[in-house]
């Protein structure tokens, strides 16, 4: 059964069937990437690579190399914020959440300061929009139109950016299934409760409903694979209780494993966000061979992995942990949510 995988880049659609097995492409439109090659062996060790540097190789690849230990994520003293966090947990890991917070009150203290949020507020989502309207040009170019429209989801603004378009196609009555992957680890959209809550943990901006797994959530340190926050866009938390997308969750191994496939395959290596639209579309696919149906799958792969590589690194030594937040941390975290009259 023939199957067409759509990767929406910032370069335009790539396309290839190498990332899922017995899926292969029926339309090779003119706006195609240009092809490489990278078939061989990935997470080949340089015996003469320095510390804090890491490397993903594959045959006609060259051997890349970044140092990756020059930052982490934490929690600082230079905020009250920070400060009243650190009192209640000397050892946090940190969160989305809490430099959130700590950055919100940075800029509310300092006349010289600035604060935009990137991601999870509607005018945000809106703004990314053009990802998949421009997505909607490209498909038209190809003479096709997707069955189903893929993007990892973290916050919202990625899903949104490529899904909205087609939110509004669907609500005209065309058929079209919008699929927002996240992580198992930090899953909002398939275990947060729709409800209204502060956007960060300090609970310094106005309260919003969305799904949440709680303003006081704390992704757990082993995760690598990005969408860390803790909350879901306004919007995007409403398409999803009135029905008009679906959310999926998946473990991180199982992100990396359909990355490396697919780097091997198109010659990119995906962030480790990206991966879970990745795995999404391999598991669309492969679901279409086993109906017997042909699929036209749209995925929105949102970013490289050149800066992540160290990820990467983790995973190729086996050392990267699957970890599934329990629903019972949620419902922990329900008690509180601040009360609001409605």
């Amino acid at each position: 059964m023939t199957n067409s995988l759509y990767g929406s880049t910032d370069g335009g659609l790539s396309f290839g069937g190498g990332a899922t097995g017995d899926a292969s492409v029926r339309a090779q439109p003119a706006i195609r990437s240009a092809p490489t090659q990278a078939s061989g062996r990935a997470g080949m060790r340089n015996p003469n690579r320095k510390d804090g540097e890491c490397e993903l190789a594959g045959q006609g690849l060259n051997r890349t190399h970044l140092p990756t230990g020059a930052a982490r994520r934490t929690t600082t003293d230079k905020t009250n914020a920070g400060r009243g966090i650190l009192a209640k947990d000397p050892r946090s890991n940190g969160s989305l959440g809490i430099a959130i917070s700590e950055a919100v009150e940075d800029a509310a203290t300092h006349d010289d300061t600035k604060y935009s949020l990137g991601s999870v507020l509607n005018h945000v989502c809106m703004h990314q929009t053009v990802i998949g309207l421009e997505a909607q040009e490209q498909m038209k170019l190809a003479g096709e139109y997707p069955d189903v429209v893929i993007a990892c989801h973290g916050g919202g603004s990625n899903f949104s950016g490529i899904a909205l378009p087609f939110v509004r196609d669907k609500m005209n009555g065309r058929k079209v299934r919008l699929v927002a992957a996240e992580p198992s680890s930090c899953p909002s959209l398939t275990k947060g409760v729709y409800a209204f809550d502060y956007g960060h943990t300090v609970g310094m901006t106005p309260i919003v409903k969305m799904h949440t797994l709680g303003h006081d959530f704390m992704p757990p340190g082993i995760h690598a694979g990005g969408l860390r926050y803790d909350g879901a866009a306004p919007l995007v938390s409403r398409l999803l209780h009135d029905g008009l997308i679906e959310a999926v969750a998946y473990p991180q191994r199982a992100c990396f494993e359909a990355a490396v496939t697919f780097s091997r395959s198109e010659g990119i290596i995906p962030a480790p966000e990206s991966s879970h639209a990745i795995k999404a579309a391999v598991d669309e696919a492969k679901k279409a061979d086993a109906e017997g149906k042909s699929r036209v799958i749209l995925f929105n792969l949102s970013g490289h992995g050149h800066f992540d590589l160290g990820a990467y690194d983790q995973y190729f030594a086996g050392k990267l942990e699957d970890f599934e937040y329990p629903r019972e941390a949620v419902e922990r975290s329900m008690a509180n949510l601040p009360r609001v009259e409605v």
